[in-house]
């Protein structure tokens, strides 16, 4: 049988730093499906979980960077964007206006 993981062994799995992880640790249980620890204080956790977890982290992580890939080569056609609105174009342009003046009488 493999010893438990303490709270440092989890902590790098999360790759956290071990004041960071005792904070968080919680909440990473309830939103990242991080598993959760075994035994009361001192919290140990199963290595096996741990790696798991790792794993489908990692997994997850590629699948979410493949994505935006596929993501920006849909929005990098050949289509015509469409123009900013009137507004903000007109926004801008005083913007810069602004900046030139300022320019202008600093110089």
């Amino acid at each position: 049988m493999t010893p438990a993981a303490d709270m440092h062994a989890a902590a790098k799995v999360a790759g956290l730093s071990w004041d960071r992880f005792r904070k968080v640790w919680p909440r990473l249980v309830l939103t990242l499906a991080f598993p959760a620890p075994f035994a009361g204080p001192p919290y140990r956790w199963e290595p096996a979980r741990l790696d798991a977890w790792r794993e489908a982290s990692a997994e997850a992580r590629r699948a979410a960077i493949l994505s935006q890939a596929h993501s920006a080569d849909i929005a990098n056609d050949d289509h015509p964007v469409a123009a900013p609105p009137p507004v903000r174009r007109g926004r801008a342009a005083a913007g810069r206006s602004r900046i030139l003046k300022r320019l202008e009488n600093h110089a």
